[in-house]
């Protein structure tokens, strides 16, 4: 039997957006932790139908009446711990809490990102406040994988510790993401990412 890896199916159907969601990942978890991109590995070939990814998940919502999106983060407090600030820890009186506050606004981050690149496309959207959740499985019917649907399983691996996984469904009506061409933007430089 063979194995066929999906994420190969899905960049290809939606080529240029995956390169957009790819590279929107990257330039968000990079600013947002503060760590050199070279130094981040982001392996989209993680199968769909593993389930587990975390024993916690960040949930968040970019929706419109044409388009909606689910992007999760998993994580496991003790694989990702060494991210968060002293100072954040200290502020809100425990790791679990630090975590869940700090993961929450990486989500936040890309989302809006999406959201920003969505509206470029011409999509009206809004997003939702990120939710926290406990997660022993992908809470999705990843093994049922529709066709007219964009997915992303992310694995974000940093070059010394272990990481966490973004998954990404894009469920859309209309044709822009599939019309889609991806440029390359140009950097501002004077824009400094906060």
């Amino acid at each position: 039997m063979t194995r066929i890896n999906i994420s190969n199916i899905i960049d290809a159907k939606f080529h240029d957006f995956s390169i957009l969601y790819y590279n929107l990942l990257h330039d968000r978890i990079a600013a947002y932790t503060r760590i050199n991109k070279n130094e981040i590995k982001l392996d989209n070939t993680i199968p769909p139908d593993q389930f587990v990814y975390g024993d916690r998940v960040i949930i968040i919502l970019v929706s419109g009446k044409e388009i909606r999106a689910t992007v999760k983060l998993h994580y496991s407090l003790s694989e990702v711990e060494w991210l968060i600030p002293q100072r954040l820890i200290e502020s809100l009186g425990s790791k679990s809490a630090a975590l869940e506050s700090y993961f929450s606004e990486m989500v936040n981050l890309i989302a809006g990102a999406l959201k920003a690149e969505l509206i470029d496309m011409k999509y009206t959207v809004g997003i939702s406040l990120p939710i926290s959740a406990s997660s022993y499985d992908e809470l999705v019917s990843s093994d049922l994988i529709k066709p007219d649907r964009y997915y992303a399983f992310t694995a974000c691996q940093f070059e010394k510790n272990a990481g966490f996984v973004i998954t990404t469904v894009l469920e859309n009506e209309g044709t822009a993401l599939l019309e889609y061409k991806y440029q390359e933007k140009q950097a501002d430089e004077d824009s400094e990412f906060l």
